[in-house]
């Protein structure tokens, strides 16, 4: 090829006609406006309630903990279980012995989700629930048993020192063909065992079930403790399933006591806190942002001080601009999740690690789906490329092709070609920029 020395000037940096800085401004000229869940991701929520007793008992000490939707009535989920003290031991005892914890009975006798809102695992956070109860119930000395399943008990200072029991918590595992296995690993995950070789198989017309009997056993504490322990959604703030993903997928959070949690699925729930939102799975762990940037993952053992609670809050902040101002609560709307540190939370492309950064990184909320995905979408570029529609008419793209496809800029050689695209640096659309 044969040049004909047209190289272009270097290029300048080009500016963006709204800048981050002026949607930063946009931002502090909302009147102070605190958004919530129903905010983030419109639509329904959760609650749960807990029950005991009534009409519709049929087991001793019964117990219920149902799931219920915000807009439709009736549960869409629910666990029954039972629970009594063996009193055998304590009538034949020694002084001794009576020291010693009992033995308490439960037994879970239902656990039901309706098939449209499986794949959630709200199976899973129901035992947790039913769990936790029973551990406050018999296990835990800790001046707060059933504080946060009965809103009329009595003031902490009324608490006496009470009897502490092991619980033997038993189940049936209830399976068909279709589902061979599934069950057991379920309750696998949720720490139950099989309790005995011994398979009931029915025949109900076409399928045939079977019942593996399984069971978790609950140690009493040893001592009276002061640690926070697990936080019950009952009796408080609306919750919601949600997929935290990334531009890659699946999201990956480092463990507290170090390494990742990559090969545990979590399933994730979003609820309403005082001062914004807080991420936590159905097994009661929790989602912390330090102010190093680092984002873990606290199990409920190791939620064990009330000084770094503020650390779960996340700030969720609505950027609008013209694209989602067309529809209200559109799928496309953007959000920051600033934590109490000031830091942004967002998802490496890369490690796919969760990870708090000084810059700015972008959500995209689906209510509809119930999903959040960390996008690399950001406010300047979704209004350059809306500059962009708004001049590409057709009158538009035919004096581009005249102008372009003709080839009547010039030539260059292979290397000199090399070079002006050296010349010409990318800027991509970054949450920032330097004017």
């Amino acid at each position: 090829m044969t040049s004909y020395h047209c190289i272009p000037p270097p290029a300048k940096k080009a500016k963006c006609e709204t800048s981050w800085r002026s949607w930063r401004g946009d931002l502090k000229a909302s009147n102070g406006k605190r958004f919530g869940l129903q905010d983030l991701l419109p639509g329904f929520t959760l609650r749960l309630e807990h029950r005991e007793g009534g009409a519709v008992s049929t087991h001793r000490g019964e117990e219920r903990i149902l799931l219920f939707r915000s807009d439709k009535p009736g549960a869409i989920a629910k666990i029954i279980y039972s629970s009594e003290i063996d009193d055998q031991t304590s009538l034949q005892s020694s002084v001794a012995e009576l020291q010693k914890n009992n033995i308490a009975h439960a037994r879970i006798h239902v656990l039901d989700v309706k098939s449209q809102y499986r794949g959630r695992d709200l199976g899973g956070l129901l035992f947790s629930e039913a769990i936790t109860h029973l551990r406050s119930k018999y296990c835990d000395n800790d001046g707060n048993d059933d504080d946060e399943f009965n809103v009329n008990s009595p003031l902490k200072s009324e608490y006496k020192q009470k009897q502490l029991y092991d619980v033997n918590c038993s189940l049936e595992a209830e399976e068909d063909v279709t589902r061979h296995g599934k069950l057991i690993d379920f309750y696998t995950r949720l720490g139950c065992h099989v309790a005995s070789k011994r398979v009931q198989y029915m025949n109900d017309n076409d399928f045939v079930y079977r019942k593996v009997p399984m069971q978790i056993t609950l140690k009493a504490a040893a001592t009276t403790s002061k640690n926070r322990k697990r936080s019950s959604l009952m009796c408080k703030a609306p919750f919601l399933p949600v997929q935290l993903v990334g531009d890659a997928g699946k999201l990956t959070v480092k463990s507290f006591r170090g390494g990742s949690e990559a090969g545990i699925k979590f399933d994730w729930l979003i609820s309403q806190a005082d001062d914004g939102i807080m991420f936590s799975t159905t097994h009661g762990h929790v989602l912390y942002a330090s102010p190093s940037g680092d984002v873990v993952i606290l199990s409920p053992d190791d939620q064990t001080s009330d000084s770094i609670e503020s650390w779960s809050i996340f700030d969720p902040i609505h950027i609008s601009d013209e694209i989602d101002d067309r529809e209200e609560n559109s799928p496309r709307s953007l959000w920051e999740l600033r934590s109490c540190h000031g830091t942004f939370l967002t998802a490496d492309p890369v490690s796919k690690y969760f990870s708090c950064t000084k810059l700015p990184s972008f959500w995209q909320a689906n209510g509809s789906d119930l999903r959040l995905a960390c996008v690399s979408d950001t406010p300047p570029r979704r209004h350059h490329y809306l500059q962009c529609w708004k001049l590409q008419t057709h009158d538009y793209v035919l004096s581009m092709r005249s102008r372009f496809l003709n080839f009547s800029l010039g030539k260059a050689t292979l290397f000199e070609a090399l070079g002006w695209i050296h010349a010409f640096p990318a800027y991509p659309f970054h949450a920032w920029s330097s004017d």
